[in-house]
């Protein structure tokens, strides 16, 4: 599971992801991106040169309510076919208007 946890020190925050690698950023920075001070909305993390043991938190659960996930496609994306490309976007917005809906 992707974990994000406080330091000792409490001025840094750490996100370890499935794999166990290990990212980290400042307090301020995540509190910034909290209340919408984040330039472009976002904040980058540094790579620590450790990692966790893999299985020392359970794996992520999937958030897939409309079924769409087909496996691990990560070998084929680029920045024009990723999920916060301008064409995924469109093509998400396309089939967003042009749902059926039963009116009566």
């Amino acid at each position: 599971m992707t974990v994000v946890k406080l330091t000792k020190s409490g001025r840094a925050v750490q996100i370890i992801d499935d794999e166990g690698r290990v990212y980290q950023t400042s307090v301020v920075f995540m509190q910034g991106l909290l209340m919408g001070k984040a330039k472009g909305n976002f904040i980058t993390t540094c790579r620590l040169p450790f990692n966790f043991a893999p299985d020392r938190f359970k794996p992520s659960e999937l958030y897939d309510p409309d079924g769409v996930w087909d496996g691990d496609n990560s070998k084929t994306l680029t920045t024009t076919n990723d999920a916060v490309s301008v064409k995924t976007r469109m093509e998400k917005e396309e089939k967003r208007s042009f749902v059926d809906k039963k009116v009566w």
